[in-house]
């Protein structure tokens, strides 16, 4: 692996565990009776706006191009072992590994506006 791309995979496990805890934040100050055995999570009733994501989709049975990408609206992120997962108004559920790092970015930086916004209210 090259020395730029050991750099980007340090940098999107640093985001993703960063997203980990702030997840864990918000589900503490939003849900107050939270079962103990569900992971925590956060959705879109807790954030300022909404983040995005880019996904693959199907278009084999148009008869144009196999696989094209979208820009779809998270509704929901919650964590999963040490990862995390991002659930569209679609229903597509992608793991964080496989998202885009600076889509990333933008869900990290949502969540920690979110977060304080919550606190100062």
């Amino acid at each position: 692996m090259s020395y730029a791309k050991d750099i980007i995979k340090r940098a999107r496990k640093n985001i993703i565990d960063h997203i980990h805890y702030e997840i864990g934040l918000i589900d503490l100050a939003v849900n107050v009776h939270h079962d103990a055995d569900e992971e925590p999570y956060t959705c879109e009733e807790d954030w300022l706006y909404n983040p995005v994501i880019e996904v693959a989709t199907d278009n084999t049975y148009l008869d144009v191009e196999d696989y094209t990408s979208e820009t779809r609206k998270v509704v929901k992120i919650s964590t999963f072992g040490q990862g995390i997962i991002a659930e569209t108004e679609e229903g597509d559920e992608i793991c964080g590994e496989n998202i885009d790092i600076d889509y990333l970015v933008g869900i990290s930086d949502c969540l920690d506006d979110s977060y304080r916004h919550l606190v100062h209210k």
